[in-house]
Order: C-alpha cells, then sequence, then structure tokens
C-alpha cells in the first residue's frame, strides 16, 4: 500500500482488487487527498476462459510471488496479511 500511495499523484485515484484488509485500505483512501477503492466485479465462465486463453498465448502474464499447497492455505493467508507480496500468491489444489 506505501508504494501505491507514493505512486499516485494528488488527487489520483486507484481501483485494487483483493484486499485482504478493508481497515489497510481505508487507512491508505483516508489520508493524503489520494482515493483508493476495492472493485468486485462479477466474472463469468466465458470472462475466466477469454482470460485463459490471453496467458496462453503470452499476451497476458500474470505476476505471481509464491505458489502454496493447500494444506498450506494459513500460511499464504499469514504471508498476505504481512503485506509481503509483490505479486498473486497462489493455492495449488492437487
Amino acid at each position: 500500500m506505501r508504494d501505491l500511495r507514493r505512486a499516485l499523484a494528488e488527487g489520483g485515484k486507484a481501483a485494487v482488487v483483493g484486499f485482504t484488509s478493508v481497515a489497510k485500505l481505508m487507512g491508505v483512501s483516508l489520508r493524503g487527498g489520494k482515493y483508493v477503492a476495492i472493485v468486485s466485479a462479477h466474472v463469468t465462465t466465458e470472462d475466466l476462459e477469454f482470460l485463459s486463453k490471453l496467458i496462453e498465448a503470452g499476451k497476458v502474464r500474470p505476476q505471481i510471488d509464491r505458489h502454496y499447497p493447500f494444506a498450506e492455505i494459513p500460511d499464504a493467508i499469514r504471508y498476505l496479511e504481512q503485506g509481503h507480496a509483490r505479486g498473486k500468491v497462489v493455492v495449488g489444489v492437487a
């Protein structure tokens, strides 16, 4: 969040998906004349299929920070809440 605040100009706006803490979001959006909002969207199967095709074609490259096995979900959540993730944290199901 610190990096996001620095990147936004005064009066700037950002939309963020996937916050683990609403308190962190509010702390950022209420200080410094910058507006950060949580965005939620209804994602359809067709949307995911389209995104999958873009990834397979190399047109979109997800930024993945870490992978965790399903049994380590609490560790993955802890990592996210510490604010160290530089990309998505992926939980694998075998």
